[in-house]
């Protein structure tokens, strides 16, 4: 009797163990794989493959006044600069940025929406307003970001920035668009024009 209670008692124990050590291998086995996966995560969204700043001003340039030609070489430059700027600012990929300004206003500073968007990056001011007036001094007023196009693009770099937070451009572009599924295959198209001028330069 007392050998069937011990051979009892260590058939348990024994079984007891084997739960805890396929959990233990299987915790291990999940923890490596989350790693990898994070590995994979953008950490910062420079592509290296394009990161001579006068190229990223030309092939911007470039865009901005095809999509708007009645803006003067001056214009587009001081935009592509400030784009540049916020880009290092708040670590986005300025190609993502001067796509994104391309298809929100048309590269129009005074472009305003029926929503209440403003400027080059179409910011809602009623959703940021105190934001802004706290970060940005220059802005006071919804219509301030139609005359402040550094402010203008500052500001929507730093929304995508959070909207994106450590993912891929998709979704920041969703998140700045409330969820529009085509201006992100359009914002990737532009991309790829960009990263083509910049190789032609």
């Amino acid at each position: 009797m007392k050998i069937k209670r011990f051979l009892g008692f260590l058939l348990i124990f024994a079984l007891i163990f084997a739960v805890n050590l396929d959990a233990a291998y299987a915790k291990k086995k999940r923890g490596k794989k989350q790693s990898s996966l994070a590995t994979l995560q953008p950490v910062k969204d420079k592509n290296y493959k394009y990161n001579n700043k006068a190229l990223q001003i030309k092939s911007i340039v470039k865009l901005f006044k095809e999509t708007n030609p009645r803006l003067s070489n001056r214009d587009a430059e001081s935009y592509a600069n400030y784009v540049i700027e916020a880009c290092d600012k708040f670590n986005q990929d300025p190609f993502a940025i001067a796509a994104l300004i391309v298809h929100e206003s048309t590269v129009n500073t005074k472009a305003v929406s029926k929503g209440g968007d403003y400027g080059l990056m179409q910011v809602r001011w009623k959703y940021h307003k105190d934001h802004i007036r706290r970060s940005y001094p220059a802005i006071n007023h919804a219509k301030d970001m139609l005359t402040h196009p550094r402010e203008n693009i500052l500001i929507g770099t730093e929304i995508f920035a959070g909207y994106r937070g450590n993912k891929d451009i998709s979704a920041g572009v969703r998140g700045y668009s409330s969820g529009n599924s085509k201006l992100v295959n359009k914002v990737h198209n532009t991309i790829s024009k960009l990263q083509s001028y910049y190789k032609k330069f």
